[in-house]
């Protein structure tokens, strides 16, 4: 899906007044996520573990390597703009279109504005993870259906492969409501990242892992 492109019901998805983050369309960024505000918290908190490793890779190559700097600000084109963050979404593709054209006098008078805007989005998600309420565990003494986990995550592959990303999400955050312990949990977060990164490749081979595996209770 194109990243300007509005996910099914985004037109109007409600986002809750409480949830609001400088710098980010939450409504957007929730409506991406399968609509689920529990998932799109996820995913930030993601997004920031990510993200100062992303500003200290940028800063490496910016005069380095501009191929490796083109594709590094491409997947925070992408992973800006399905949190949310359109505005430097879109300085990160004037930086890849930049970085495409050898155009170094661009970049040498953008990056840094740009990378000090991702580092103030940063920390204002993080502030706003902090201050939101813990979430209760999600386990409470319910069962797990193997059948219906792999079920789900297969379907997750098929929207993966049909380039569905907004039906992924949703499928996503109806896991993320499972019993799931350590490790299918630690999978589970690999998996979110794949896609927020449109590295769908690898999404759907660690899901066909998860699947061959089939230990959801670990």
């Amino acid at each position: 899906m194109n990243e300007n492109t509005l996910p099914r019901g985004a037109e109007n998805p409600g986002a809750p007044p409480e949830l609001k983050i400088e710098g980010l369309n939450t409504a957007f960024g929730i409506a991406m996520m399968g609509r689920s505000v529990k998932n799109y918290l996820k995913v930030l908190a993601i997004f920031c573990e990510d993200g100062n490793d992303k500003i200290a890779e940028i800063k490496e190559c910016c005069q380095k390597d501009l191929k490796l700097y083109t594709t590094y600000v491409h997947a925070l084109k992408i992973a800006l703009a399905g949190i949310g963050a359109k505005d430097l979404s879109d300085a990160a593709r004037s930086l890849e279109f930049a970085g495409k054209n050898k155009d170094t006098a661009f970049i040498e008078s953008n990056n840094d504005k740009f990378l000090n805007g991702l580092e103030i989005l940063l920390d204002n998600i993080k502030n706003a993870i902090n201050f939101t309420t813990t979430e209760k565990d999600c386990g409470g003494g319910k069962s797990l259906n193997l059948e219906s986990i792999k079920e789900k995550l297969s379907g997750i592959k098929e929207a993966l492969n049909d380039m569905d990303i907004t039906a992924a999400n949703e499928i996503m955050a109806e896991l993320s409501n499972e019993p799931f312990g350590g490790k299918i949990k630690d999978a589970l977060s690999q998996i979110a990242r794949r896609i927020l990164l449109c590295e769908y490749d690898d999404a759907v081979s660690k899901i066909s892992i998860l699947i061959e595996e089939g230990n959801f209770d670990l």
